[in-house]
């Protein structure tokens, strides 16, 4: 993770799958099976500021309405573990999965208040929109999860064998242009 110069963090999100590279063709055609596992930037942005109001206050014990760190975790361990559970959950949309983290956050070390403040920020976080292709279960609609093969027999119009086996491939990433689209390879 990097912080900027206001303490803020890009976020990522999270992507484990396996994908087929095939090359070459016909006779002359190798291909691997090769496990991903990558954060893309999404081009969300985490920006923790202080509150400046002297007179402010409130219930620190109200778990609603206040994140309270106790005595042991300043604030920027618990930022650190907060974006890091993000990125590893998958969760791109905040705090256990809401828009933002609509809580203050209570540093019992400094006796300070916080608010956490998520936005799209694509001119210091940028945005990654590559294409990236997960073997794709047609038979379970879903993501391949290695409990069958990961290619299928291709049927021709009357129901009979091709002999040709095919891999379908979904697009993953959220922010590509392609996403949720398939394309077919025939297998080697």
């Amino acid at each position: 993770m990097i912080f900027d110069s206001q303490g803020g963090v890009c976020l990522k999100k999270h992507y484990s799958y396996s994908t087929y590279i095939k090359t070459g063709i016909g006779d002359f055609c190798s291909s691997e099976l090769k496990l991903i596992n990558e954060n893309l930037i999404t081009g969300s942005y985490i920006l923790p500021y202080k509150n400046k109001n002297t007179n402010f206050s409130m219930d620190i014990y109200d778990a609603e309405s206040c994140l309270n760190l106790g005595p042991d975790v300043p604030i920027k361990e618990w930022l650190y573990g907060y974006i890091n559970s993000i990125v590893t959950t998958g969760y791109t949309d905040g705090y256990n999965n809401s828009p933002i983290e609509n809580r203050v956050v209570y540093d019992q070390i400094t006796d300070s208040y916080y608010l956490i403040q998520q936005t799209e920020n694509l001119h210091i976080c940028g945005i990654d929109d590559t294409e990236k292709w997960a073997i794709y279960d047609t038979t379970n609609n879903q993501i391949w999860d290695e409990t069958n093969d990961f290619y299928y027999e291709e049927l021709d119009s009357c129901g009979k064998l091709t002999g040709r086996s095919i891999v379908a491939l979904k697009s993953i990433n959220e922010n590509s242009p392609t996403r949720y689209t398939l394309k077919y390879i025939e297998k080697c």
